[in-house]
């Protein structure tokens, strides 16, 4: 029953996951339905119309997602059929995959309307670690943040180097984390969200930090 538990708990993460992953889609769609209506009338021969440039960065933006939705779909077909995979870390750009990650999801409609700031300190070279793990932390964290931050509120993204590791802070401006709830926040399926939210997005975190990339996760 345990067992069955624990792979219930991983399709479920899953799947909050994909559902956070899709979030682009929706600038993707603004991006070329706006595109459409300046190219409609276009035939052969005419000079590039104003436009393109945000058809190109759906096109990319898309493209990414697409990358990202097959590999999750790959890794949890393996993890049905008891295939064991490596798991990938290399060195990479952490400052890249934040900024990836926070030109794509401000089209959530918890962060509509809302700022994110990206803040460095110093050098911050490459660190090793799973890309599209630590874009799904992130998007997790930058979504909870924007569930508690007030209209036209602003969502701070930190990072920086310190004694050979790497801290990135999300940072929100919002109530606060009320203290009965504290001592469970990253241990049990909790969430504030009502019905709109099932508590396994920071159980998601902790795993992708702690399990695979022996950090350390936590609040303030």
């Amino acid at each position: 029953l345990n067992v069955m538990a624990n792979d219930l708990q991983k399709v479920n993460i899953f799947t909050h996951d994909i559902k956070n992953c899709l979030t682009p889609l929706g600038l993707v769609e603004l991006f070329m339905e706006e595109s459409k209506e300046r190219f409609e009338g276009t035939s052969a021969g005419q000079k590039k119309r104003e436009g393109l440039h945000d058809l190109e960065k759906s096109l990319e933006v898309m493209i990414i997602v697409r990358k990202n939705l097959t590999t999750m779909v790959n890794l949890s077909l393996s993890h049905a059929k008891k295939i064991k995979l490596d798991y990938i870390k290399k060195k990479e750009n952490i400052l890249k995959v934040i900024r990836e990650t926070t030109a794509q999801v401000p089209c959530h409609k918890y962060l509509k309307g809302k700022t994110l700031l990206v803040k460095t300190e110093g050098e911050l070279g490459d660190a090793c670690f799973n890309y599209l793990d630590i874009k799904r932390v992130l998007q997790n964290l930058i979504i909870n943040a924007g569930y508690v931050t007030p209209e036209n509120g602003v969502i701070e993204i930190c990072v920086k180097r310190e004694g050979g590791s790497t801290h990135v802070r999300v940072v929100d401006y919002g109530c606060g984390i009320p203290e009965e709830i504290q001592p469970l926040l990253l241990k049990a399926s909790l969430t504030t969200k009502g019905d709109e939210g099932n508590g396994l997005g920071l159980i998601s975190c902790r795993d992708i930090i702690e399990q695979h990339h022996q950090g350390k996760l936590w609040f303030d």
